[in-house]
């Protein structure tokens, strides 16, 4: 028999409200981020109004031709970059001038709006045809022109056919490069000199010019040349300065670029005028103000705070050319700050800092720490990474040192013990071959 029963249970739970979800999502906006939110904050709020103090020209600094220091006023629209012409755009113009009916130069055209930014055609012959109501023989007609045209490279379909057409047009042709690539190339690439000198009857030398040949002149993307990416300029969110006369470190937050929160006079009386129609709406809005603008502030406040606590914890970095990082965790940072680990993960997230060493962003002051063995000091992963990658530029390539002759290496120059495996997860990121890829034989 089935009992039905009806009580009550008392828990606790965290609920988020959108107010704070809201103030959780700015830490970790970067300056131009936060200018477009308060801007479309702007448009949904009509008591918020954006007062940008910044003026459309600007003072810099300038060595003059007798070198004394002259101050000069820039407008911005010196600084306009003229628009880049697209691949597409460059060959359409190469097209258009061919010796072609109206009917192949359309066709051609639409193979090459099927290119990708690097150059390569990635629709099949097939479903070009289809598009174009042809033949498959002759939408192979139309990727001949296309391939001819230039960059060199440009219409092809894999790797290997890109490569082949650089070397079958060069003068006088190298047909070792073209053989290898036509058949071998993945052993090519992964550097198995030995068994395509014994394929060829060559010796290593030769395959190793090969190698050497394809890498440093020919271009595996053709459409390189033409990024068609805007480009994207980072705006420092604190400036760090060092006077090494007092042995002080200055933080500056950044809130010049940024538009000032302020709220709508006129709305402002409305509501002192205690319309019952529209003071609601009028209080909520203002609420929403109040709590934005708090909001900005605490990210202010912590985002000052970590940077404080980060030159503290790396003032040889800032005083001391020669100097590495220390070992810094997110932990450690929210530990001696009170604060929870996510919210320092999230201040520092997209954020710049310009320093005496240049620009920096902030995620990169947090390494992990590598113990010595002769004393307790720590050192970060990043000055071990360092220490490597001047290993590998000072070797013998004929003779490349090996991750176990690393770790040695590491152990009597410097006193660290670390293992093979963590000498090959580090070679990795700084991108370095291993030792049987990187050895030369001329």
């Amino acid at each position: 028999m089935l009992n039905l029963d009806l009580s009550q249970h008392q828990r606790n739970e965290l609920h988020l409200t959108a107010q704070l979800q809201q103030a959780i999502s700015l830490l970790q906006l970067s300056s131009q981020e936060l200018s477009d939110f308060l801007e479309k904050k702007a448009a949904e709020n009509p008591l918020i109004e954006l007062k940008i103090e910044s003026s459309n020209e600007y003072k810099v600094n300038r060595l003059s031709q007798s070198s004394l220091q002259d101050e000069r006023v820039v407008d911005y629209f010196d600084y306009i970059a003229d628009k880049k012409e697209s691949l597409k755009e460059h060959l359409k113009k190469q097209a258009r001038v061919l010796p072609l009916p109206q009917k192949e130069c359309s066709q051609l055209v639409y193979f090459i709006e099927y290119l990708d930014n690097n150059g390569y055609l990635r629709e099949t012959l097939t479903q070009l045809s289809d598009d174009l109501n042809m033949t498959v023989h002759e939408a192979e007609h139309i990727l001949i022109m296309l391939q001819s045209l230039e960059p060199v490279g440009v219409g092809a379909r894999s790797l290997k056919e890109c490569l082949l057409l650089q070397l079958k047009r060069l003068n006088p042709r190298y047909e070792l490069a073209e053989y290898i690539v036509e058949d071998d190339l993945e052993l090519l690439a992964h550097r198995r000199w030995r068994e395509l000198a014994q394929k060829y009857q060559m010796d290593l030398k030769s395959i190793e010019k090969v190698h050497d040949f394809i890498q440093n002149y020919l271009q595996p993307k053709p459409g390189a040349n033409f990024d068609e990416d805007e480009t994207k300029y980072i705006i420092p969110d604190v400036t760090i300065e060092v006077d090494k006369l007092t042995k002080t470190v200055q933080v500056n937050i950044h809130r010049d670029h940024l538009p000032r929160l302020a709220v709508n006079d006129h709305y402002v009386a409305l509501l002192k005028n205690n319309d019952l129609q529209n003071s609601q709406y009028l209080k909520e809005k203002l609420d929403e103000i109040v709590w934005l603008q708090r909001s900005l502030r605490n990210r202010e406040s912590t985002l000052k705070k970590v940077c404080h606590y980060i030159v503290q914890h790396q003032q040889s970095f800032f005083f001391q050319a020669s100097a590495g990082l220390k070992p810094m965790i997110l932990k450690q940072v929210a530990e001696e700050l009170n604060i929870h680990e996510s919210t320092v993960s999230r201040v520092t997230t997209n954020k710049y800092v310009q320093t005496p060493r240049g620009m920096m962003e902030l995620k990169s002051f947090f390494t992990h720490a590598v113990n010595r063995t002769q004393s307790m000091e720590q050192i970060s992963s990043l000055q071990l990474k360092q220490w490597i990658k001047k290993m590998v530029e000072q070797e013998n390539k004929r003779k490349p040192i090996s991750d176990q002759r690393i770790v040695q290496a590491l152990n009597e120059t410097y006193g660290v013990t670390i293992s093979r495996r963590a000498i090959a997860k580090y070679r990795a990121e700084l991108q370095i071959l291993p030792s049987f890829k990187r050895k030369s034989y001329s």
